[in-house]
């Protein structure tokens, strides 16, 4: 009952909000051919370009809108080719910042733009890591959320749960001296 009343509210605001095709898969066959659909999505974004930086973030519900303008103004000031897709139940968005990897100008300005959608992420109340966590390559832009302490904090629990460091080491966690936050 609550996700049929969640899923029409949804139509209803996608239709409100001049969604370009709006529609509720409700029979089995709709639900897996949407699956599969989503399932493909990640690889063919990957292939539009040699370059590809595949961010997750996450922002409050009512915010999804509003940052998906964002990103689209942010690829518009870099002059880039931006995908975006991901959960709107949770607040979750893919974002794919493709460009041409022999480019050294444009590889900087695809960098520039992770910057941006990260900035206008927190701006926004979200996250720079929706679901996959942060690892090797959000580890420099940790501190753009966190601050020092929390760095130290972090570091300690890591330091308590894997003393000889032999898991995902160098990972996630930046050294605390590094984040200026």
């Amino acid at each position: 009952e609550v996700v049929d009343r969640q899923a029409k509210t949804m139509r209803d605001m996608l239709d409100q909000g001049q969604g370009i095709e709006v529609r509720l898969a409700t029979e089995r066959e709709e639900i897996d051919a949407l699956w599969t659909l989503r399932q493909k999505l990640g690889a063919a974004v990957t292939g539009v370009n040699s370059g590809d930086f595949a961010e997750d973030i996450v922002v409050p519900l009512g915010r999804i809108a509003t940052m998906v303008r964002r990103v689209e103004a942010i690829a518009k000031k870099n002059d880039l080719a931006i995908y975006n897709y991901g959960h709107a139940g949770d607040g979750n968005l893919h974002v794919n910042i493709t460009f041409d990897k022999a480019s050294e100008e444009e590889t900087k300005r695809a960098r520039q733009a992770v910057h941006d959608v990260f900035e206008a992420t927190l701006e926004e109340g979200g996250s720079i890591s929706g679901e996959h966590g942060i690892g090797n390559t959000k580890r420099d832009y940790i501190g753009m959320e966190v601050d020092q302490n929390t760095a130290v904090v972090m570091t300690a629990i890591k330091d308590a749960l894997d003393p000889r460091g032999i898991l995902n080491p160098g990972k996630a966690i930046p050294p605390a001296e590094s984040v200026s936050k």
